[in-house]
């Protein structure tokens, strides 16, 4: 049983168009919990489908301070360029110029193939992350190895309903754990979970 939780408000109303389960073991392991939305064989569950979009949002506005920069620099170019500057020439625009625009068509594919490519699970034993579009990484978390844990949301996550769960952990390689993406809600569970809060409440 997990502590009731404030409900998020979505875009389109109060409540998210698909609902998240909070304990979902249908076609998981018997030992196993899955938190989220998708279900992806094997216990392991997607993140928020709305971690696309919070992606592409981040994306845009990091692209349009560096169309702002390039603008600048054309402006520049155009204006005092003497042939003094090789940095001011017409080539050096043209390469900004498409950085800019690569950076701009990677923001819109790249959010989908990062979600696609994550997936996690909760055991008895712990918590297991798997990311990775071309170096596939898996993270496994022991339940023992849990320090504390925290559930913090950016301006932009809260905007849509996200938060990202941060796992302290002792005696491992990796004493901080991130896993961003999840509904606030999911991420509040998932650190009950790990910490033995829900364990508690339902004795």
């Amino acid at each position: 049983m997990t502590p009731e939780h404030d409900e998020p408000v979505y875009e389109n109303g109060p409540s998210a168009p698909e609902a998240i389960p909070i304990d979902d073991t249908e076609g998981a392991p018997t030992d196993a919990i899955s938190y989220g939305t998708l279900n992806m064989g094997d216990g392991l569950s997607q993140l928020d489908p709305r971690f696309i979009k919070a992606e592409r949002v981040s994306w845009a506005i990091f692209v349009g301070i560096l169309f702002f920069g390039w603008l600048a620099h054309a402006v520049t170019a155009f204006f005092f360029y003497d042939g003094s500057k090789p940095i001011l020439s017409g080539y050096s625009v043209a390469v900004t110029g498409a950085v800019v625009l690569l950076m701009g068509i990677l923001g819109i594919t790249w959010p989908s193939l990062d979600y696609r490519h994550r997936a996690y699970r909760m055991t008895d034993h712990g918590l297991q992350i798997r990311k990775g579009v071309w170096w596939r990484t898996v993270i496994d978390v022991p339940r023992s190895r849990v320090q504390h844990t925290d559930v913090t949301q950016g301006p932009l996550a809260r905007r849509y309903g996200l938060g990202k769960l941060v796992v302290h952990t002792a005696g491992t390689m990796s004493a901080t754990v991130e896993l961003e993406g999840l509904a606030h809600e999911t991420a509040l569970a998932l650190r009950d979970r790990l910490t033995g809060a829900d364990d508690d409440e339902s004795v």
